[in-house]
């Protein structure tokens, strides 16, 4: 998927949800692709190569993140 069609998709998603983590994986090899993610809105980037032991760490990471700064949300629920 091209950087341009991340930053989309990631606008999409940034209308819907707001307070939600996106983290974003792809090839570190391609140009621009980990500043793209970022710079759109991502909250994290993991290159493909280091997916397999960077993913738990970087969802609990943004996780205690949104949990400190009070935007966390469960899905489906309403405050009373």
């Amino acid at each position: 998927m091209s950087a341009l069609h991340i930053s989309r998709w990631i606008s999409y998603i940034r209308m819907g949800w707001q307070n939600c983590a996106i983290l974003v994986t792809g090839p570190l090899d391609v140009p621009y692709y980990r500043q793209s993610a970022l710079s759109y809105g991502a909250d994290d980037f993991i290159p493909d190569d280091k997916l397999a032991y960077r993913l738990l760490p970087s969802i609990v990471s943004l996780r205690q993140k949104q949990v400190a700064a009070g935007t966390t949300q469960l899905y489906g629920a309403q405050a009373a």
